[in-house]
């Protein structure tokens, strides 16, 4: 949820949480979870994968806008789904511990999020819960010292969410 912060899960957890089928039309609120898997490498954001399973089922690609504010870190989230976009927004608090002698970094985060609608089976979703992200950073030396000011070579990242999901209006 880093700005130039992507995170990768290994695709066994991505794919063990990919549903089979299609969206629940109309569903009452149940149970919700998803994993989202984030990596950067040498400044390039990879693509964001997403995997859900609830009311709001399927895996595909997730785009997002994230602003710092004094509370924490606000993000806009849109998955791209098969069956159509969900929206969602989350605040999330995070702290990081850095090892300048070895260039790393790890970070671990938490926070809320909720969904605001979408398109298609999702167009009235609505649904809430919390999350836990947890990513390593490795920096880029220059002439043998952590640059502290240069962009990660690599970041990579796992964030898990729990709540609730509804489908119906």
């Amino acid at each position: 949820m880093r700005s130039r912060a992507s995170l990768v899960v290994a695709a066994a957890i991505v794919g063990s949480l990919t549903p089979a089928g299609t969206a629940v039309a109309a569903a009452p609120s149940h149970a919700e979870q998803f994993v989202m898997a984030f990596q950067t490498f040498n400044g390039v954001d990879q693509p964001t994968h997403v995997s859900a399973t609830g009311p709001v089922q399927g895996a595909g690609v997730e785009t997002q806008t994230d602003v710092d504010t004094p509370s924490g870190e606000a993000v806009s989230f849109t998955w791209h789904l098969r069956d159509g976009d969900v929206y969602l927004q989350a605040t999330e608090d995070y702290t990081m511990s850095a090892d300048f002698q070895a260039c790393t970094a790890k970070a671990t985060g938490t926070g809320t999020w909720v969904i605001t609608g979408g398109t298609g089976p999702y167009t009235s979703a609505t649904g809430a819960g919390t999350f836990t992200d947890h990513g390593s950073f490795t920096g880029t030396r220059d002439d043998g010292a952590c640059d502290t000011n240069a962009i990660p070579r690599t970041s990579v990242f796992s964030l898990q969410g729990t709540g609730t999901a509804d489908l119906t209006s």
